[in-house]
């Protein structure tokens, strides 16, 4: 196998098909919560309201047990504050769905992720993936593969692609279209 991850995306399985060397892809090696939120902010988004839980809503929030841990890992859902001085986490948003803004190169791809309503985590094990449109244009959002997470219009989560390879054998609108075919 060429490709070393501990990420579930199926598109970064189907990926490992067409490396020709080896790539590691290992969730921890992006940038943790904190950076991910400042991050989604610069880019003009908003975010679900994130901090020390302490100054955090009294409702339901998830608490971010590891920083740098990404796949519905390092979390812990609670469903109602426990007002915890010095730990990070951001409010919760009821859903049953939420919008992928995926970015591969200049090109944009808006997918639904349908969830259970049995699990609390946005993305993670979905009942449907649906792409709802895709476009190329002039996107300033950073490394050349990544994407933001929304729900209920505010971005939740930001996706990179640790140890993307610069020298990759095919052109990003040709991972664009194979990951859109998969997809469909």
């Amino acid at each position: 196998m060429n490709l070393l991850t501990d990420f579930r995306e199926p598109y970064d399985q189907y990926l490992r098909f067409l490396l020709t060397k080896p790539w590691e892809r290992i969730s921890t090696k992006g940038p943790d919560k904190r950076e991910q939120f400042r991050t989604m902010e610069s880019m003009g988004l908003r975010t679900v309201p994130h901090g020390d839980l302490m100054d955090l809503w009294y409702g339901p929030v998830v608490e971010y047990t590891d920083l740098s841990a990404h796949c519905g890992e390092g979390k812990v859902f609670h469903p109602k504050n426990p007002k915890i001085c010095g730990k990070y986490g951001s409010e919760y948003q009821y859903h049953t769905e939420s919008i992928r803004y995926l970015f591969i190169g200049s090109y944009v791809a808006k997918i639904r992720y349908e969830k259970s309503v049995t699990d609390w985590r946005s993305n993670y094990n979905p009942v449907s993936i649906t792409t709802i449109d895709a476009w190329e244009g002039n996107v300033n959002h950073g490394p050349v593969l990544c994407a933001v997470d929304m729900v209920e219009g505010l971005a939740c989560d930001y996706n990179v692609a640790p140890g993307m390879p610069d020298d990759l054998p095919w052109t990003w609108q040709e991972i664009a279209e194979e990951i859109s075919r998969f997809l469909a």
